[in-house]
């Protein structure tokens, strides 16, 4: 469903809930067959709540994270979060499989699937794809399966993964909350008053690729024993 669908789905005081620092914030339940709620015959016996902030700036991809983690997570206190890049389309079953493994091995505070790219015959404005486009695509498909099939896999064997990916990757709260979360938004604008005063060249650099320190700070998490697992079956 749509953005403009769903939107003209909802009544006009369902529209906007509320509104903080300029985000609008939106509230519906997907499959509720409510008049002035969204409705969907796939989710018709198990309606699902979705929260939606929509940023009006852009304020960069840790700011959001910065929302979803210090805003929502923290007043709802989840068992597990998702994260998800916009455009990847996971299996039906990828982020079940992913929480039920969770949910068996404990002492695994984040994991992740296998992502895969989608070889495109034609563009979006419908011209073929040129020879250096597709080798290119070709190219990047065989990058992604060796760091899957071979990086990865031999990663999860020892419990630590250097990168879970932003695109798909899922993270026990209770593990990331604190230390590891305080230190994967140091990367945030309005974080710091003035993060060139605190961080030189060197420190900042680091928190470029917040994904990595993520993993890093949930192996050295103060008393706790968490690990990192690669799901070979959750594909996105």
């Amino acid at each position: 469903m749509y953005y403009n669908e769903w939107l003209g789905a909802m009544s006009e005081k369902e529209q906007l809930d509320f509104n903080i620092n300029g985000y609008g914030i939106y509230d519906f339940l997907l499959g509720d067959d409510k008049p002035g709620k969204v409705k969907d015959r796939k989710f018709k016996d198990m309606p699902m709540p979705v929260h939606m902030v929509i940023k009006h700036k852009n304020q960069g991809k840790i700011e959001s994270h910065k929302w979803f983690f210090k805003g929502f997570c923290e007043y709802m206190q989840p068992e597990f979060v998702q994260i998800i890049d916009c455009g990847s389309i996971p299996l039906w079953n990828s982020i079940s499989h992913i929480v039920m493994h969770m949910e068996y091995f404990t002492d695994v505070g984040g994991a992740c699937g296998e992502i895969e790219c989608i070889l495109l015959e034609k563009k979006d404005d419908g011209a073929e794809v040129n020879f250096t486009e597709s080798v290119l695509m070709r190219a990047q498909y065989v990058e992604y399966k060796l760091s899957h099939y071979m990086d990865k896999a031999v990663e999860s064997l020892f419990g630590f993964i250097s990168v879970l990916p932003g695109a798909f990757s899922t993270f026990r709260w209770e593990c990331i909350n604190g230390d590891p979360l305080n230190e994967f938004l140091k990367g945030s604008k309005d974080e710091f008053a003035d993060i060139n005063s605190i961080m030189n060249c060197n420190v900042a650099n680091k928190y470029l690729a917040e994904d990595r320190i993520m993993c890093l700070e949930i192996i050295a998490k103060k008393g706790s024993c968490y690990i990192m697992h690669y799901i070979p079956g959750a594909k996105c």
